[in-house]
């Protein structure tokens, strides 16, 4: 996916273009563990976001 790439096995960045110019952001995640990953996220308009997911597959 163009925007996106991961800088090691476990850090994954990328940017994602919004329709305009603050609406455009990066984003990071960062694998802790197989089931457990810390999301970060900062707009071009200075907004954050940050989260930890728990993803199991049954």
């Amino acid at each position: 996916m163009p925007g996106h790439r991961y800088i090691n096995d476990n850090i994954y960045l990328g940017v994602k273009q919004g329709t305009g110019g603050a609406s455009s952001r990066v984003t990071g995640d960062i694998d802790i563990s197989k089931n457990f990953r810390l999301r970060g996220e900062v707009g071009a308009d200075g907004k954050t976001k940050a989260g930890a997911f728990f993803e199991k597959e049954y």
